[in-house]
C-alpha cells in the first residue's frame, strides 16, 4: 500500500509517536530492518511497540514482530486474512502481546472474496480483539452485539466507538462487556434516563463507557459520570507524551487502560 493510500485509509497525517511508555510506527515508514531493531531496543528499556499494520510486511515478518512483544493493529486495507489474524493472535498468546483488528463501518468487496462478518467474528473468537466503528456503512445492531459476544468468548476486547446519542439498543453491547466510545456532542440531557440504565448494565464494578469530550463537556454528562461511573476524555488518547505542549490535552480521567481505546480516535470517529 502506498504512504498516501495509507494515510487516506487511517486518517491520519503522520502516525510516528514515541511517548514514555511506547512507540508507535506505522510499517510503510521503517524498513524491515529499522522496525526490527526498535522493537529489540523496546523489549530491552520496558517500552512496548506498536505496529499500524498496513500490509508492507510478510505474515512471517509479523511473527518475528509478536515475538518480540510488538502489538499489532491491522485494518482491512492491509489485506490479512482471518485466519492469518488468528495465527498472530496465536503467537501473541505465548509473549503476552496484543493483535488488534479494527474496521471504521463496513468494509467493500474484497477480492478474496471472504464474507467480512463471518471472519470478524472468527477473530473474535480466536481472541483477537475488535476495535469497530459505525463510520460511513454503519453496522446493524444485531451484527455489533454478536461480535461483543463473539469476543467475550474468546476472551478478547471489544471497542465500539458510537456516531450518535445514546440509545437503547447499545445496552445489549453493556451486557456483554464491551468498551463504548461516545462523543460528548452529541449528549442530550433528555437521554440521561437511557444513560443511566446503560450505566447500571455493565458487568464489574466500573462502566465501561468512555465520552470523548472537547474543551468543554456538558455539565450534566460530567455530573451523570462523576457519580455513577465511566471516563471522560479529552482530545487526545491516553499516552503519556512528554511534550509539555501536548501533556495539557490529556484526559482528566485515569485509569482508562491503552487497550481500551483506539491509537486516535479520529481513526474512528
Amino acid at each position: 500500500m502506498s504512504s498516501s493510500a495509507a494515510n487516506a485509509a487511517f486518517f491520519l497525517e503522520d502516525f510516528s509517536l514515541e511517548t514514555r511508555r511506547r512507540i508507535i510506527i506505522r510499517d510503510d515508514q521503517v524498513s524491515w530492518d529499522d522496525v526490527w531493531d526498535m522493537a529489540r531496543l523496546a523489549h530491552r528499556q520496558r517500552k512496548s511497540l506498536v505496529l499500524i499494520d498496513t500490509g508492507v510486511f510478510s505474515l512471517a515478518e509479523l511473527e518475528w514482530l509478536v515475538e518480540a512483544r510488538t502489538t499489532v493493529l491491522s485494518y482491512p486495507e492491509a489485506g490479512r486474512s482471518w485466519a492469518e489474524m488468528l495465527l498472530l493472535k496465536k503467537v501473541a498468546k505465548r509473549t503476552n502481546s496484543l493483535v488488534v483488528f479494527a474496521l471504521r463501518g463496513i468494509p467493500g468487496a474484497k477480492k478474496t472474496g471472504e464474507d467480512w462478518f463471518d471472519s470478524t467474528r472468527q477473530m473474535g473468537r480466536g481472541g483477537v480483539d475488535l476495535h469497530v466503528s459505525g463510520g460511513d456503512n454503519p453496522f446493524k445492531p444485531q451484527e455489533l452485539s454478536q461480535l461483543a459476544a463473539d469476543c467475550r468468548l474468546g476472551g478478547a476486547w471489544f471497542l465500539y466507538y458510537h456516531h450518535g446519542p445514546v440509545e437503547p439498543w447499545l445496552n445489549p453491547l453493556a451486557q456483554e462487556g464491551a468498551w463504548l466510545h461516545l462523543a460528548a456532542e452529541f449528549f442530550r440531557v433528555e437521554d440521561a434516563g437511557y444513560l443511566e440504565e446503560l450505566l447500571r448494565l455493565f458487568p464489574g464494578k466500573r462502566p465501561r463507557l468512555v465520552f470523548h469530550c472537547g474543551e468543554k463537556c456538558p455539565p450534566e454528562l460530567k455530573e451523570i459520570v462523576s457519580t455513577r461511573g465511566g471516563f471522560l476524555v479529552y482530545l487526545l488518547p491516553p499516552a503519556e507524551l512528554g511534550n509539555k505542549k501536548t501533556r495539557r490535552l490529556q484526559p482528566a480521567e485515569r485509569g482508562l487502560p491503552f487497550r481500551a481505546f483506539h491509537l486516535h480516535p479520529k481513526a474512528m470517529f
